[in-house]
């Protein structure tokens, strides 16, 4: 009891009132990170994912595209696609003459890294292929309305709410991008092993 007097409380319930109070006050909060969750992608996302990776096993060619934030993911998916052995490049260069390097050849896709899915730059890009038979297009978006999906045979979206800081630099969390990209990893990885 003289501990609890010397320490400045009267009782050992106030003593004790006191700890649990401070416990409680004290208590680390959830440092869990929680930037991406089942909510983030359609229910299909698995489907579309494994389709997407059947597509790219049978590939000759594949060419990843992109602006911005999305030129990072892009280069990001050719290398860690490239990494599984598959002839893979990275276009980050809208004005890059890929219908010269994709003309003689078959067997190709293309993905499309945009957040928007409105860029012009890319549009234009991709305008080419359109109804290319040699050329399948798969757009990676959070638009999956947006021009660039509709020109795709195959949309990977996801739900992210679009962040602008000053109205022109795009804070968007690429989180569910790298989740669909390390997902189709993944698979591929998969199919390589059988």
């Amino acid at each position: 009891m003289r501990f609890i007097h010397k320490i400045g409380f009267n009782s050992f319930p106030e003593f004790k009132a006191y700890l649990k109070n401070d416990t409680l006050q004290h208590k680390p909060k959830n440092t869990k990170f929680t930037y991406i969750n089942e909510s983030n992608f359609p229910k299909d996302i698995e489907t579309r994912l494994m389709i997407v990776a059947n597509t790219v096993f049978q590939s000759d060619n594949i060419t990843t595209v992109g602006m911005g934030d999305s030129a990072f993911l892009a280069e990001y998916a050719a290398r860690r696609i490239a990494s599984l052995g598959f002839n893979t490049t990275a276009v980050t260069d809208p004005f890059y003459p890929l219908h010269a390097k994709l003309e003689n050849t078959t067997n190709n896709i293309i993905f499309c890294f945009s957040v928007s899915g409105e860029t012009t730059e890319l549009i234009e890009l991709i305008n080419e292929f359109v109804n290319d038979e040699d050329v399948k297009i798969v757009c990676i978006t959070s638009n999956e309305n947006s021009s660039i999906a509709k020109m795709s045979r195959y949309v990977l979206n996801y739900y992210e709410k679009t962040r602008r800081l000053n109205n022109y630099y795009d804070m968007s969390s690429q989180v569910p991008v790298m989740y669909i990209i390390e997902g189709l990893d993944r698979i591929l990885e998969n199919m390589i092993k059988k």
